[in-house]
């Protein structure tokens, strides 16, 4: 990784997946409430934390 390439976002830092949970019943579906974890192995899980997080990218990523 060079210093041009810009930095992922690290959505462990910036996403409270609980609070999406909370308010997303699809995701909701996919969280473990009891350990505040997103099994992101499950192809549907993630399909779900793309729908919801893509968006996000567009406005996270600066893009100067």
């Amino acid at each position: 990784m060079t210093s041009d390439t810009p930095k992922v976002p690290n959505y462990d830092e910036d996403i409270d997946f609980q609070a999406l949970a909370m308010t997303d019943p699809d995701f909701a579906k996919f969280y473990d409430d009891a350990n505040g974890h997103v099994d992101f192995h499950d192809p549907k899980a993630l399909q779900q934390a793309i729908f919801h997080l893509g968006p996000l990218q567009f406005v996270a990523t600066d893009c100067d």
